[in-house]
Protein backbone atom coordinates (compact mmCIF):
# COMPACT_ATOMS: atom_id res chain seq x y z
CA UNK A 1 0.00 0.00 0.00
CA UNK A 2 1.12 3.53 -0.71
CA UNK A 3 -0.12 6.19 1.71
CA UNK A 4 -0.75 9.70 0.46
CA UNK A 5 -2.26 13.07 1.36
CA UNK A 6 -3.56 15.92 -0.77
CA UNK A 7 -1.99 19.36 -0.31
CA UNK A 8 -4.72 21.80 0.78
CA UNK A 9 -3.11 24.65 -1.17
CA UNK A 10 -2.10 23.23 -4.57
CA UNK A 11 -4.13 19.97 -4.49
CA UNK A 12 -1.04 17.88 -5.30
CA UNK A 13 -1.09 14.27 -4.15
CA UNK A 14 2.10 13.30 -2.35
CA UNK A 15 3.15 10.06 -0.74
CA UNK A 16 4.20 9.61 2.88
CA UNK A 17 6.45 6.95 4.36
CA UNK A 18 4.44 4.79 6.76
CA UNK A 19 3.47 1.14 7.15
CA UNK A 20 0.17 1.80 8.97
CA UNK A 21 -2.47 -0.82 8.20
CA UNK A 22 -5.33 1.22 9.76
CA UNK A 23 -5.69 4.92 10.58
CA UNK A 24 -5.39 4.31 14.34
CA UNK A 25 -1.73 3.36 13.78
CA UNK A 26 -0.96 6.91 12.58
CA UNK A 27 -0.17 9.83 14.92
CA UNK A 28 -3.16 11.92 16.04
CA UNK A 29 -1.76 14.88 14.11
CA UNK A 30 1.35 15.63 12.10
CA UNK A 31 2.84 18.29 9.88
CA UNK A 32 4.04 17.69 6.32
CA UNK A 33 5.57 19.94 3.70
CA UNK A 34 4.24 19.67 0.16
CA UNK A 35 7.06 18.89 -2.29
CA UNK A 36 5.32 20.98 -4.99
CA UNK A 37 4.32 24.29 -3.37
CA UNK A 38 6.48 23.88 -0.21
CA UNK A 39 3.63 24.81 2.13
CA UNK A 40 3.74 23.10 5.52
CA UNK A 41 0.30 21.90 6.58
CA UNK A 42 -1.28 20.17 9.55
CA UNK A 43 -2.80 16.72 8.85
CA UNK A 44 -4.74 14.09 10.80
CA UNK A 45 -5.13 10.37 10.02
CA UNK A 46 -8.40 11.16 8.22
CA UNK A 47 -6.45 13.17 5.62
CA UNK A 48 -4.46 10.04 4.70
CA UNK A 49 -5.65 7.68 1.97
CA UNK A 50 -4.00 4.63 0.44
CA UNK A 51 -3.78 3.06 -2.97
CA UNK A 52 -2.64 -0.37 -4.00
CA UNK A 53 0.96 -0.90 -4.96
CA UNK A 54 0.68 -4.61 -5.86
CA UNK A 55 1.78 -5.91 -9.25
CA UNK A 56 -1.18 -6.12 -11.57
CA UNK A 57 -2.18 -9.29 -13.42
CA UNK A 58 -0.44 -8.18 -16.61
CA UNK A 59 2.81 -7.62 -14.72
CA UNK A 60 2.54 -11.06 -13.13
CA UNK A 61 1.87 -12.67 -16.49
CA UNK A 62 4.84 -10.89 -18.06
CA UNK A 63 7.16 -11.93 -15.24
CA UNK A 64 5.91 -15.52 -15.38
CA UNK A 65 6.32 -15.57 -19.15
CA UNK A 66 9.92 -14.34 -18.93
CA UNK A 67 10.77 -16.98 -16.35
CA UNK A 68 9.02 -19.67 -18.39
CA UNK A 69 10.88 -18.57 -21.52
CA UNK A 70 14.00 -20.13 -20.08
CA UNK A 71 12.20 -23.50 -20.22
CA UNK A 72 11.15 -23.09 -23.87
CA UNK A 73 7.97 -22.07 -25.71
CA UNK A 74 5.57 -24.26 -23.72
CA UNK A 75 7.24 -23.10 -20.50
CA UNK A 76 6.60 -19.48 -21.46
CA UNK A 77 2.87 -20.11 -21.86
CA UNK A 78 2.62 -22.05 -18.59
CA UNK A 79 4.74 -19.41 -16.83
CA UNK A 80 2.48 -16.62 -18.11
CA UNK A 81 -0.64 -18.39 -16.85
CA UNK A 82 0.89 -19.09 -13.44
CA UNK A 83 2.28 -15.55 -13.24
CA UNK A 84 -1.16 -14.09 -13.98
CA UNK A 85 -2.69 -16.22 -11.22
CA UNK A 86 -0.06 -15.09 -8.71
CA UNK A 87 -0.45 -11.45 -9.80
CA UNK A 88 -4.22 -11.63 -9.45
CA UNK A 89 -3.91 -13.13 -5.96
CA UNK A 90 -1.53 -10.34 -4.88
CA UNK A 91 -3.82 -7.71 -6.39
CA UNK A 92 -6.82 -9.08 -4.41
CA UNK A 93 -4.86 -9.02 -1.14
CA UNK A 94 -3.69 -5.47 -1.90
CA UNK A 95 -7.20 -4.22 -2.66
CA UNK A 96 -8.50 -5.79 0.56
CA UNK A 97 -5.80 -3.97 2.56
CA UNK A 98 -6.60 -0.67 0.80
CA UNK A 99 -10.31 -1.07 1.54
CA UNK A 100 -9.59 -1.95 5.20
CA UNK A 101 -7.43 1.19 5.67
CA UNK A 102 -9.74 3.57 3.82
CA UNK A 103 -12.77 2.38 5.79
CA UNK A 104 -11.00 2.58 9.18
Amino acid sequence: MRHFVICPLCQAKFYIDTNAKVRSELPRSFMLTCPICHKTSFFTPYNVSVESSALNTTGGALLGGLIGLAAGGAGAIIGAILGAAVGESGEKAGSDAVQRFNSS
